[in-house]
């Protein structure tokens, strides 16, 4: 890690920068940050609640934009900060011009103390975005200006924890479906940025403290000059078994032999060898069960499991193969002829 961005600054109901109504700047805390760069967040939030108009207010005219990056100036030298970072949501787009004017402005003064300016913005897919918070960031102006711009990549908010085809991390509960990040999840967001922008500057990482503890795994290994710990790959799952079926579902179980694995995936196969595949579930880790379901009557299938986590996969299980039971007619009584002479 190369630099903290701690929420320790929010606004109040005049525009005055003030001490953060959810988190508290502590010597504990900034002892836990030496050797990074302390950049500190300013939230546009009152009492912990985000609100546009303060900052909206605080941005309209120069006088204003001058009075409010004078502020932060001011508090970063007397704070000792390595700079300052603005999180500022909800921005309109009719605060475009107004908020890129500031981020220069403001920009400038930093850099005239030897200071730096990191700006957190949304993340957005092209300039057609136009609502609320999306709307009121100029990506080309701020990062002219700015030396970090921190894009926020986040997952939908909304019980057996499962993956998407995405591979977000996911569970269900009565009508609810709650997605989160687990170190999984966090690698496949990794891959997809360092694929489709192999030039991009770094990541910037919300929250410590709340993370899954296996994505520092994958931090180390984004580290171009670093030398990440290996990941030993989870030991395999062993004694693949039916534990019930009907007509139209193949339930599994399977001993789970690992200590180290992010989870499990059952794939199921077309041939008793296993030489073609296809991936039915990914499931969490622990998990020992798994129920196939909506299969035809009758019909013969393959199964295997295997482990995996930030290391690899492990081998595969033995492989089963069983069939869904045939579908009885049912009847409703016995109907018995006899020949009758006329």
């Amino acid at each position: 890690m190369t630099e903290s961005n701690p929420v320790w600054h929010e606004l109040d109901a005049t525009g005055a920068i003030v001490k953060s109504s959810v988190s508290t700047e502590s010597a504990t805390w900034r002892a836990a940050m030496t050797g990074t760069e302390v950049l500190p967040t300013i939230q546009n939030t009152i009492g912990g609640s985000f609100d546009a108009t303060v900052s909206i207010n605080l941005i309209a005219t120069a006088a204003s934009r001058e009075a409010h990056a004078e502020a932060i100036r001011q508090l970063v030298v007397s704070q000792a900060y390595d700079g300052i970072d603005i999180d500022y949501e909800q921005l309109p787009s009719t605060s475009r011009a107004n908020f890129t004017a500031f981020v220069t402005l403001l920009a400038g003064k930093l850099h005239s103390s030897a200071k730096k300016l990191s700006i957190t913005a949304y993340a957005k897919t092209s300039e057609s975005d136009t609502w609320d918070g999306p709307g009121g960031e100029d990506y080309t102006a701020i990062g002219a200006a700015a030396d970090w711009v921190k894009l926020m990549v986040a997952t939908a908010n909304g019980a057996t924890v499962g993956h998407d085809a995405n591979g977000e991390a996911t569970f269900i509960y009565g009508t609810h479906t709650v997605y989160f990040q687990d170190a999984n999840a966090y690698g496949k967001k990794a891959d997809v940025i360092a694929q489709k922008h192999p030039h991009v500057g770094g990541f910037a990482h919300w929250r410590s403290g709340a993370e899954d503890p296996a994505v520092w795994t994958r931090v180390a290994a984004l580290k171009g000059s670093s030398s990440p710990a290996s990941v030993p790959a989870p030991a395999p799952p062993t004694s693949l078994a039916v534990a019930w079926r009907s007509p139209s579902q193949i339930s599994l179980t399977w001993a789970d032999n690992a200590a180290n694995e992010d989870g499990y995936r059952v794939e199921r196969c077309t041939d008793a060898q296993c030489t073609t595949s296809t991936q039915i579930a990914q499931l969490p880790a622990n998990t020992t069960a798994y129920t196939d379901s909506n299969l035809p009557w009758a019909t013969t299938y393959s199964y295997r499991v295997v482990a995996f986590n930030q290391g690899g996969t492990s081998a595969y299980s033995n492989i089963l193969t069983s069939n869904t039971l045939n579908a009885a007619i049912p009847t409703s009584g016995t109907t018995r002829r006899r020949a009758v002479s006329p």
